[in-house]
């Protein structure tokens, strides 16, 4: 999100009518009548999951939490757990007599549609590159990862390689919705299309919409429908990473680099790979121009003793190396096994330090001067986990 997107929000949040409060009500109904005098209710969730994943965007001054609702919201730990993670934002238990019920809210969060004039929030990164094998889901994670858990930001990863897309395999998401489960919604418009099906990655708080579990389900999907996608996830998050095919000629891959804020192109040392990256590049350049200016370089896998270095990689395609990735095999193949991307698992191995490195050329909020708080779900799965396991040891105790 831009700083004057975020003024904008800012200001939207709190214009006159009283202190913006986010509601959190297990209830199929809501009437926010009983609060005009106090509160102008700018949304309404049904877990603390969708509270936390809400509040970076509709910034409001109070959570507003059903006394009725039968949900763990209420216990005390975890409205502690929403003051640490947001100081600014006041949680308030309303009083048994206020209702927190509307008629036909069956979703699990409801955002008023933007006013006139409003900044979108969000950027979108299409991470690709022209040939299979050169790493680049591994680089998409792993940026998702830095900008989720390390920037701070509401990060979505969709995976649009769709016949044989692996963001899945990679951080361990099984059994998931995927694309085609959201598109319906996407079509018809609903209020949170993309966020009600993408399922969070615990450990690094990515939200992941993976690709169809099988090639020929690609079919279902068409261009125009992944355009609608796209933008609606533009619109519920902060960072929306797009992998993309290797088919050179897909239209996805011209689409993406087309609405793409910044472009990451992965490439490695092989001297194929290469040739096929500048050919592209200059066929990309005649359909969408402008898209070597906001494209920026990634050398993976590389070595020493490779044909090439970076400073060569960066004059033969004129673009600029934004970082090398060094070749560690075993590492980078272990953290895949475990689903958990080596920029959290090892942090402190060297292809995790490149992988920083990158991430802060490629998103400001990595850099260090800027860096902010974790993810906001990673932190709070973290400090939940902390808790249970106090609990289990005063238990044994």
């Amino acid at each position: 999100m831009t700083p004057e997107a975020r003024g904008d929000l800012a200001g939207e949040a709190r214009s006159p009518g009283g202190p913006a409060a986010l509601v959190l009500s297990a209830g199929a109904n809501f009437e926010a009548t009983a609060f005009s005098g106090r509160y102008r209710v700018v949304g309404v969730v049904t877990s603390w999951e969708a509270a936390t994943s809400v509040i970076p965007v509709l910034r409001p001054d109070v959570l507003l939490v059903d006394p009725s609702a039968r949900c763990e919201a209420v216990a005390s730990d975890m409205v502690k757990l929403i003051q640490a993670a947001f100081p600014s934002v006041k949680v308030e238990i309303a009083r048994s007599g206020e209702s927190l019920d509307r008629p036909g809210h069956d979703g699990e969060v409801t955002v008023p549609a933007p006013s006139a004039g409003a900044h979108s929030c969000g950027g979108i990164v299409t991470v690709w590159s022209p040939k299979g094998g050169a790493g680049r889901t591994f680089i998409a994670c792993n940026l998702a990862a830095c900008v989720s858990a390390r920037g701070g930001r509401r990060t979505v990863l969709v995976d649009l390689d769709l016949k044989s897309g692996d963001v899945g395999v990679h951080l361990n998401v099984r059994d998931a919705p995927t694309i085609l489960d959201a598109l319906p919604y996407v079509d018809d418009g609903s209020a949170a299309a993309v966020s009600r099906f993408a399922v969070l990655h615990k450990q690094s708080g990515i939200s992941v919409l993976p690709a169809p579990g099988r090639p020929e389900l690609s079919e279902l999907v068409a261009p125009a429908q992944l355009r609608r996608l796209v933008a609606v996830a533009q619109s519920e998050y902060e960072y929306v990473i797009l992998d993309t095919p290797a088919d050179s000629a897909s239209e996805v891959v011209y689409e993406c680099i087309e609405s793409a804020w910044k472009t990451v192109l992965v490439v490695t040392q092989d001297v194929a790979c290469l040739r096929r990256t500048r050919v592209m590049m200059d066929v990309l350049e005649k359909l969408c121009a402008g898209a070597a200016a906001k494209t920026v370089v990634v050398l993976n896998l590389a070595t020493e003793s490779g044909p090439v270095n970076a400073s060569s990689v960066e004059s033969f395609l004129g673009i600029r190396v934004c970082g090398a990735i060094p070749e560690d095999r075993r590492a980078v193949e272990r953290s895949v096994y475990d689903g958990i991307p080596i920029v959290l698992a090892d942090p402190g191995a060297k292809v995790s330090k490149a992988l920083g490195s990158v991430a802060g050329e490629v998103f400001p909020c990595c850099t260090g001067a800027q860096r902010r708080r974790p993810g906001l779900s990673a932190a709070l799965v973290s400090l939940l986990e902390r808790g249970r396991a106090s609990h289990e040891h005063s238990r044994k105790a």
